[in-house]
């Protein structure tokens, strides 16, 4: 089940067994189809993940910048 997997310090392990395998390993066997039926499984490592805020308020999100101007003009001598 793939409860019984868990990622830490890079590794994927089987927990209650010695068994473990790299990051790059995984992948490696996720694009190299040589494991799994080509014509039923599409090689590779997919995800997709979308951020919904509960409020869409971003209170340190945003910096405003402010430039004062003089009124004064400066006086121009012919």
């Amino acid at each position: 089940m793939s409860s019984d997997i868990e990622f830490a310090n890079g590794k994927f392990t089987v927990a209650g067994t010695d068994k473990e395998m790299a990051f790059g390993e995984v992948s490696l066997a996720a694009y190299v189809p040589h494991n799994y039926p080509i014509e039923e499984i599409e090689p590779g490592l997919d995800e997709n993940a979308f951020y919904d805020p509960l409020n869409f308020s971003f209170p340190r999100a945003a910096r405003i910048s402010a430039k004062s101007k003089s009124t004064l003009k400066p006086a121009i001598s012919t």
